[in-house]
């Protein structure tokens, strides 16, 4: 199996997700092996065009009965999912998995290749539950957005939306700093840019001065 997705990150991810993890975190058995779309066909697609010789056969010999799973891949373009399936179906590719969202990202670049693939009527196997959300709020509050239905998704959360206004990177600091140590180790701040950030960064350390 070969796990395949758009940018380095979503590697990284792929591999770490399909780890498996013992009781203290540690990895037991290494996740599959993963790479960009872009390095995949940069290494087969010459090849498989060419049709025969050392490198076209090389290149069907790794690639012969393996699957290959392809993650967010709304966010592939026309061109690069021309080319995979190209490889896919002349290097003797077991499967091509497609995981993702039509509804989500669109490529960068020119077409909606997944939405076009779906659009022939292709075998789908559809998970509506939510894997990412853990608690019981954040997946209704997930649900409700994925159906469109954003006004309904932010009510639904309640008192856990704040609005603070132009105050807002002070109160999150302040929430954050009035935190247990324990409660810290699991939240994350995310900010809308790097000018944010730096600021909030700069609350956090400095209000973690002050207390200690």
């Amino acid at each position: 199996m070969i796990g395949l997705a758009f940018a380095n990150k979503m590697v990284s991810d792929l591999r770490s997700d399909t780890a498996i993890r013992g009781p203290d975190g540690e990895v037991v058995r290494q996740g599959i092996t993963a790479r960009t779309v872009s390095s995949f066909v940069n290494e087969h697609l010459r090849p498989t065009l060419e049709g025969s010789g050392p490198k076209f056969e090389a290149s069907r010999e790794t690639l012969r009965g393996k699957v290959l799973v392809l993650d967010e891949a709304s966010l592939v373009a026309n061109k690069p999912m021309n080319d995979l399936l190209t490889i896919a179906n002349r290097l003797g590719v077991e499967k091509l998995v497609m995981i993702g969202d039509r509804a989500q990202l669109q490529p960068i670049e020119a077409g909606k290749s997944f939405s076009l693939i779906q659009s022939d009527n292709p075998a789908i196997a559809r998970i509506d539950t939510s894997l990412r959300q853990r608690t019981e709020h954040m997946k209704e509050a997930a649900g409700l957005a994925r159906a469109g239905m954003f006004k309904e998704s932010f009510a639904s959360l309640g008192e856990r939306v704040v609005e603070a206004g132009a105050d807002h990177l002070k109160v999150t600091a302040q929430k954050w700093l009035e935190l247990s140590p324990e409660d810290r180790e699991r939240t994350a701040i995310y900010s809308s840019g790097r000018a944010a950030r730096g600021e909030l960064n700069r609350m956090v350390q400095q209000g973690d001065r002050k207390s200690t």
